[in-house]
């Protein structure tokens, strides 16, 4: 039996993307030692995205617990419909072998910003987003009024040098999210969907959230946005990365006011 033939996703950016939206469209039934669990699970499922074989005592080792708990994480994490655990047999004795463990496909409703966006609400979105787009003028790049570094770091970036569009998004964003949207837009087409996220921001009243200090969480909730389009499952790309950037800040306020309130138990420390 071939581990290769169980993989689930075409590259370790989709399963990176996976694992995030499992998180967060699970994150009230988890447990930390769930998600620690889940977490290890797509570190060795990388060979072949999505598919890992591992025992449960070496997993128990890994999460440091018992065996008797991986077993346990396993069964939940299988019946929240996250993995799926596919029985072995060896070739040899025909006993049952380490089981294959596969990480599934997110449902559409697992969206990372803990929202469920219809058809109808993003193209709502995205209307008033190219609405907001149309006032910009061609001869001056325009932000959103969103107090970011970022923001600050692209208009001293336009004043102080040739207008290197490329070049200056490059150095502006920060480089993981950077990554991740570059190779899927133009650079006119970048400079929408960054509009996008200042617009999303602002929406979330997002001044005090700096997209660098968070650009992992940008970065992963995009990469779900690109899966979902390539499934099928979203239409209206522009109108989702709204809603769930708008989710991603609102989350990270969150977790910014209970940090900074210890009266508050801390619910979405990992």
């Amino acid at each position: 039996m071939l581990l290769e033939e169980y993989k689930s996703f075409d590259t370790v950016a989709d399963l990176n993307a996976a694992i995030h939206a499992h998180l967060c469209g699970h994150w009230d039934d988890l447990t930390d030692t769930d998600r620690k669990t889940l977490k290890i699970l797509a570190r060795y499922a990388v060979k072949y995205p999505g598919a890992a074989h591992l025992k449960a005592a070496t997993l128990g080792d890994l999460i440091g617990k018992s065996e008797k708990t991986a077993r346990r994480v396993l069964n939940k994490l299988q019946s929240l419909g996250i993995l799926r655990k596919i029985t072995t047999i060896r070739p040899k004795s025909k006993g049952t072998g380490a089981n294959i463990l596969q990480i599934l496909q997110p449902q559409a409703s697992q969206d990372p910003s803990d929202l469920s966006i219809d058809q109808a609400e993003a193209d709502n979105m995205s209307k008033r987003s190219e609405s907001a787009s149309q006032r910009q003028t061609t001869s001056e790049v325009k932000f959103a009024p969103v107090q970011s570094s970022i923001n600050k770091s692209i208009k001293k970036h336009f004043k102080e040098t040739d207008p290197d569009a490329k070049a200056a998004l490059r150095n502006a964003i920060p480089g993981e999210l950077y990554q991740a949207m570059r190779p899927y837009f133009s650079v006119t087409e970048l400079y929408d969907k960054i509009g996008i996220l200042w617009r999303s921001k602002a929406a979330a009243g997002g001044s005090s959230v700096l997209v660098e200090d968070h650009a992992s969480a940008y970065a992963d909730s995009f990469r779900y946005a690109v899966l979902m389009f390539k499934q099928g499952k979203i239409h209206n790309l522009s109108g989702y990365l709204f809603a769930a950037w708008k989710g991603v800040t609102e989350r990270i306020k969150r977790k910014m006011a209970i940090e900074s309130n210890p009266m508050f138990y801390d619910w979405l420390n990992e």
